[in-house]
């Protein structure tokens, strides 16, 4: 009788430790399940964020095209300013010519004018009868 109850004792002892280790191996599972619940929502992280760098670096890129064309845009007016400051000074030294010639052209007209008078004076001089 008591090899038997020994053997129903040794029965359970056995399953308990069966069911301990299906309980360990649970808790494992559960953990790995709880695990790959965190890789999973980590993955879906690392996916979201990397389409938003993806996004960002597409703007960025953009961004890039756009300092370009304006850059580009620029050189061209810098080059249309350089032409058209260098038209502006060839008109400066036009127009400092032609000042220089109307001052010419007063300075003689002043000495037609003297000329004139004196030609006048003299005329008079020698149309008047001496005393």
């Amino acid at each position: 009788e008591l090899q038997g109850e020994l053997e129903a004792r040794a029965a359970d002892l056995e399953r308990i430790q069966e069911l301990e280790e299906k309980l360990r191996g649970a808790q494992t599972q559960s953990e790995i399940g709880a695990s790959a619940e965190q890789v999973a929502s980590l993955q879906d992280e690392v996916s979201t964020y990397a389409a938003k760098v993806r996004a960002l670096n597409e703007e960025v890129e953009q961004l890039r095209e756009e300092v370009q064309d304006l850059s580009a845009q620029l050189s061209d007016k810098d080059r249309i300013f350089e032409a058209m400051e260098d038209e502006a000074n060839e008109a400066n030294e036009d127009l400092a010519h032609s000042q220089s010639q109307v001052k010419e052209i007063e300075a003689l007209r002043q000495e037609r004018d003297d000329f004139r008078a004196e030609a006048a004076r003299l005329q008079e001089e020698a149309e008047t009868p001496p005393p």
